[in-house]
């Protein structure tokens, strides 16, 4: 990956940032042209600023009030004028892309500075292009579920697997409707293959992707193999590009780990597993996994550690049936 992610990503905002201030001083630039009095209230006004800051400077309080006072008397002139041609508040505003952080990317909460939801949004961006998820939501989401490729028969469990898809479809509407509840648990989808576990999870992130909520998705074998080269890759780019992504995979307000069991399972995974779960608990950001492993091998394969976490802190749902990938 030869551009850095975050780097990248900056520039781009610093180009929004020229562009939209660009605009703005033509924008002023044609108003002030079309009403000169407008640019001469302008010019008093900055002068009488400038003062007020030298004089702020230099101690020199007792003449402050008299400047004062001439700059709110300006400002009400100019209040007057714009009314009186029509000119909106709105129209001598510099117009950013993000309102919020004015294309900064970054917002300001208590004191300090976080990631604005639209930077999030554009490095889950710049993520999917790896994982391959912006190709995989045109075709898995909810517009495209076919309840009539599950059967209507009864077997060992309770319900036909047409019902319990009906069923697990409703609970992924649920979640995605209670987004951000913190009392909401994550979600664990568990059976065996084929049985339209990848394509619910999908179809969540495209719904809360189009509800402007972050999303990222992994196949478990890319977030472990992402998480090792940030852990342990002496490569600077390879380094810095991974540790966007690692940020990313704490950050981002829903993470998808699709097929977990399926990577070759060793301390190393075990460990960021649970650092990963632990993590995102923590910020009270929620999980999707989805894996062929029943609870009791998932209890064997990742150790009590993990697995107590799982059921402290995620729903279980059960997948069964035939596969319908035969049936497509």
């Amino acid at each position: 990956m030869k551009d850095q992610i975050f780097n990248k990503i900056l520039y781009e905002y610093q180009l929004k940032r020229d562009k939209a201030q660009k605009q703005h001083e033509q924008n002023i630039s044609v108003l002030h042209s079309r009403f000169p009095e407008l640019a001469k209230l302008d010019d008093e006004i900055y002068e009488l600023n400038l003062r007020l800051s030298k004089l702020a400077i230099t101690g020199e309080s007792d003449k402050m009030p008299e400047i004062k006072s001439a700059i709110d008397e300006k400002i009400a002139q100019k209040h007057k004028l714009l009314d009186l041609h029509g000119i909106t508040p709105q129209m001598l505003k510099v117009h950013h892309d993000c309102q919020l952080c004015k294309d900064t990317g970054f917002i300001e909460k208590n004191g300090l500075y976080e990631k604005c939801t639209c930077l999030v949004n554009r490095l889950i961006q710049e993520a999917y292009k790896n994982s391959n998820i912006t190709d995989k939501i045109e075709n898995e989401n909810f517009s495209n579920f076919d309840i009539s490729l599950f059967d209507d028969n009864i077997t060992n469990e309770a319900k036909s697997p047409k019902e319990n898809m009906k069923f697990l479809k409703q609970i992924s509407y649920d979640f995605i409707e209670n987004f951000g509840n913190k009392d909401q648990k994550s979600l664990l989808f568990y059976g065996p293959p084929g049985l339209g576990k990848t394509f619910l999870c999908t179809s969540i992130a495209k719904a809360l992707m189009d509800n402007s909520k972050t999303v990222l998705y992994y196949s478990s074998s890319e977030l472990f193999n992402r998480l090792s080269d940030y852990t342990f890759s002496r490569e600077t780019f390879l380094k810095t590009s991974s540790k966007e992504i690692h940020d990313l995979i704490m950050d981002t307000q829903l993470l998808i780990i699709d097929d977990l069991g399926s990577e070759m399972t060793n301390s190393f995974v075990i460990n960021q597993l649970f650092n990963i779960l632990n993590l995102r608990e923590m910020h009270a950001r929620k999980l999707i996994i989805s894996t062929n492993l029943t609870p009791k091998e998932l209890n064997e394969v990742y150790g009590d550690r993990i697995f107590s976490r799982m059921v402290m802190h995620f729903d279980f749902y059960k997948f069964y049936g035939s596969d319908i990938r035969w049936k497509l």
